[in-house]
């Protein structure tokens, strides 16, 4: 089954938060920004397929998606 994953770096490696259904992208999407923005560091967030492509990331100051 294909799925999606939520990727935070913080400290230069990637690490898996999330794994969902591509179907859901926009849900997650629209869920993490305001998390994002929260942290007070500066993550970039990607979601990534499982042939490890990048689908989008969102980083600060805005933590808006963006296509890669």
């Amino acid at each position: 089954m294909d799925m999606s994953i939520l990727q935070v770096n913080n400290s230069g490696s990637w690490a898996t938060v999330l794994k969902f259904p591509p179907e859901r992208l926009e849900e997650v999407k629209q869920a993490l920004r305001p998390l994002a923005g929260l942290t007070g560091w500066r993550a970039v967030w990607r979601i990534i397929n499982t042939d490890k492509v990048v689908v989008c990331y969102c980083e600060a100051p805005d933590y808006f998606w963006r296509a890669p």
